[in-house]
Protein backbone atom coordinates (compact mmCIF):
# COMPACT_ATOMS: atom_id res chain seq x y z
CA UNK A 1 0.00 0.00 0.00
CA UNK A 2 1.17 3.68 -0.52
CA UNK A 3 1.63 6.35 1.17
CA UNK A 4 -1.84 8.11 -1.17
CA UNK A 5 -4.06 4.98 -0.46
CA UNK A 6 -4.01 6.31 3.38
CA UNK A 7 -4.70 10.07 2.56
CA UNK A 8 -7.86 11.12 3.83
CA UNK A 9 -10.32 13.08 1.30
CA UNK A 10 -11.01 16.43 3.04
CA UNK A 11 -14.12 17.22 0.10
CA UNK A 12 -15.89 14.01 0.70
CA UNK A 13 -19.24 14.99 -0.22
CA UNK A 14 -21.05 12.81 1.96
CA UNK A 15 -19.14 14.31 4.69
CA UNK A 16 -19.88 18.05 3.32
CA UNK A 17 -22.46 18.84 5.12
CA UNK A 18 -21.04 17.22 8.75
CA UNK A 19 -17.96 19.08 7.79
CA UNK A 20 -19.34 22.52 7.24
CA UNK A 21 -22.00 22.23 10.79
CA UNK A 22 -18.23 21.94 12.41
CA UNK A 23 -16.37 24.85 11.11
CA UNK A 24 -19.43 26.89 11.16
CA UNK A 25 -19.74 25.99 15.07
CA UNK A 26 -16.01 26.68 16.08
CA UNK A 27 -16.19 29.49 14.41
CA UNK A 28 -19.53 31.03 15.88
CA UNK A 29 -17.51 30.10 19.47
CA UNK A 30 -14.69 31.66 18.12
CA UNK A 31 -16.40 34.86 17.16
CA UNK A 32 -18.33 34.96 20.60
CA UNK A 33 -15.40 34.75 22.94
CA UNK A 34 -13.60 37.46 20.90
CA UNK A 35 -17.00 39.98 20.55
CA UNK A 36 -17.23 39.19 24.20
CA UNK A 37 -13.84 40.28 24.93
CA UNK A 38 -13.74 36.77 27.08
CA UNK A 39 -10.71 34.48 26.40
CA UNK A 40 -12.11 31.65 28.46
CA UNK A 41 -15.16 31.35 25.89
CA UNK A 42 -12.39 31.93 22.86
CA UNK A 43 -10.05 28.96 23.38
CA UNK A 44 -12.63 26.85 24.97
CA UNK A 45 -12.51 24.27 21.34
CA UNK A 46 -8.80 23.69 21.35
CA UNK A 47 -7.36 20.76 22.99
CA UNK A 48 -5.04 20.71 25.55
CA UNK A 49 -2.02 19.98 23.45
CA UNK A 50 -2.58 22.92 21.19
CA UNK A 51 -0.11 24.46 19.05
CA UNK A 52 -1.09 27.87 18.36
CA UNK A 53 0.99 30.29 15.79
CA UNK A 54 0.39 33.76 16.15
CA UNK A 55 0.41 36.02 13.72
CA UNK A 56 3.73 37.49 14.30
CA UNK A 57 5.77 34.39 14.18
CA UNK A 58 5.39 32.92 17.65
CA UNK A 59 4.46 29.61 17.99
CA UNK A 60 2.90 28.25 21.46
CA UNK A 61 2.35 24.73 22.69
CA UNK A 62 -0.28 23.70 25.13
CA UNK A 63 -3.75 25.38 26.47
CA UNK A 64 -1.84 26.47 29.40
CA UNK A 65 0.32 28.77 27.53
CA UNK A 66 -1.84 30.10 25.02
CA UNK A 67 -4.84 30.91 27.60
CA UNK A 68 -2.69 33.13 29.10
CA UNK A 69 -1.53 34.42 26.57
CA UNK A 70 -5.05 35.28 24.99
CA UNK A 71 -6.01 36.53 28.06
CA UNK A 72 -3.80 39.94 28.42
Amino acid sequence: MTTEQHRPILDDPAGRAEAADAVSRLVAGLREGHDLADADVYDRPFASDVLWGSPYGATLQGYDVLNPSTTR
